[in-house]
């Protein structure tokens, strides 16, 4: 088993924290980022939920394909309006569309370019 011990200062006080097996906390990190470039490769579809930015959120119900998810879990993605803004597992809430919603998307588009 393993123990680190680190100091923290806050406000003037010193506590110490005992981290048990801190080596565990490590591999659930990397078995979350693991799980999450497993359901999001590149190319999967999704749609924004709600974004938690306060300044330049994607609005709710945008569009876009992923693009990858990158080593600190978050999940790019190439908006259909235009944006590049990154999604937060755990903070920005987001789903991936389904077969039959990514087929109406393919119809819908080979409609519009036999329009032109």
């Amino acid at each position: 088993m393993i123990f680190v011990l680190c100091q923290i200062a806050y406000i003037g006080i010193g506590k110490q924290i005992n981290y048990r097996n801190g080596d565990e906390i490590l591999n659930r990190e990397a078995r979350r980022i693991q799980f999450l470039k497993r359901a999001y490769p590149q190319g999967t579809r999704v749609e924004c939920l709600d974004m938690n930015d306060p300044y330049n959120p994607v609005p709710h119900g945008t569009r876009g394909t992923v693009i990858a998810v990158d080593d600190v879990g978050t999940v790019h993605v190439d908006w259909d309006n235009g944006s590049s803004l990154g999604l937060v597992y755990g903070e920005d809430s987001f789903r991936t569309l389904t077969e039959q919603e990514i087929d109406e998307e393919n119809t819908e588009q080979t409609n519009n370019e036999m329009k032109m």
